[in-house]
């Protein structure tokens, strides 16, 4: 049916790139298996289609996973640059860049939006302010507040 709809068309199909599920809402495991031309086509639990993970249970919760799987590579990227929380002055530019870009992410615009600006939207501190208080913090380590005194310094002159 399907190979006579594409032909209609004059489409053809990879066979061998062919993905397969089988949506439900009950709690078992739903398997089934189609052939296409000379593959044999499992079903599978999840599948991702143009970056988005679907499950078979159309609950994102797959997707959830892979998302922040992706999010806990960039934070250990980032973490790597500044190591022992000491400032990285020359990974400071990358790290700006990074973050802004992060900034756009959560806020959902575009590049063109400026770095201050979405900085604000995401109520996200600037990096620079960000790493400038963790040198406070550790010149400081004998003062109990001194996380708290380096953050308020740090939202004023944010």
């Amino acid at each position: 049916m399907v190979k006579d709809w594409l032909r209609s068309r004059k489409l053809h199909l990879a066979y061998h790139k062919t993905e397969m599920m089988v949506v439900n809402n009950r709690k078992s495991e739903q398997e089934a298996s189609a052939h296409a031309g000379d593959c044999m086509i499992p079903s599978e639990r999840s599948l991702k289609q143009l970056g988005v993970m679907l499950d078979d249970k159309l609950s994102f919760d797959k997707h959830v996973e892979y998302a922040c799987k992706r999010a806990s590579i960039a934070i250990a990227a980032l973490s790597r640059m500044m190591a022992n929380n000491s400032p990285v002055e020359h990974n400071a530019k990358l790290l700006e860049s990074t973050h802004r870009l992060m900034c756009l992410r959560v806020i959902s615009k575009y590049r063109t939006i400026s770095g201050d600006a979405a900085f604000v939207v995401a109520y996200m501190m600037p990096i620079g302010l960000l790493i400038k208080e963790d040198a406070e913090c550790n010149d400081t380590q004998r003062d109990r507040n001194a996380r708290r005194t380096a953050n308020a310094a740090s939202l004023r002159e944010w």
